[in-house]
């Protein structure tokens, strides 16, 4: 039975067997992003992205030594900025749906139950208007996704 620390090693070492350079590219395309091909195009930057927060969302100041090159944390912000949310969802949407397809209900279930999980990152990053509309402050209790 493989454990989830060794299953999370393994994506980290790798992302793009999990998340392929087409589904990025796909998922751009979809959104109407357009972009020219530079050090941090889309496809580097979701996977920064992603190595960024399987790390717990680590300091992007230390995603060059995880990603082992040189990536300046200024440059990946900007990069970042230039993503449009939808991207992001689509992504979620197709690795949702590829879990689903991959493990069906009933044997879906862990635990008897049913498990979601979506990570944000809602940090102290400066967000666009599109991702400020899509988000709304819940009192102390932190943030929730509007209905769309």
């Amino acid at each position: 039975m493989a454990s989830v620390s060794g299953t999370l090693q393994r994506i980290k070492e790798d992302l793009e067997p999990f998340l392929p350079d087409e589904s990025i590219l796909s998922a751009c395309r979809e959104a109407g992003h357009r972009w020219r091909e530079r050090e941090l195009g889309p496809v580097r930057t979701v996977h920064l992205f992603i190595l960024q927060v399987l790390n717990f969302n680590t300091a992007m100041t230390h995603l060059r030594h995880l990603a082992k090159a040189a990536v300046a944390a200024p440059a990946y912000c900007k990069a970042r900025m230039r993503l449009p949310l939808e991207v992001f969802q689509a992504l979620l949407v197709q690795s949702s749906r590829a879990m689903l397809d991959a493990c069906p209900p009933p044997d879906s279930l862990w635990c008897g139950l049913r498990a979601y999980l979506v990570g944000c990152d809602f940090g102290r990053n400066r967000r666009s208007p599109a991702i400020s509309a899509a988000i709304k402050r819940v009192g102390s209790r932190g943030y929730r996704a509007n209905a769309a």
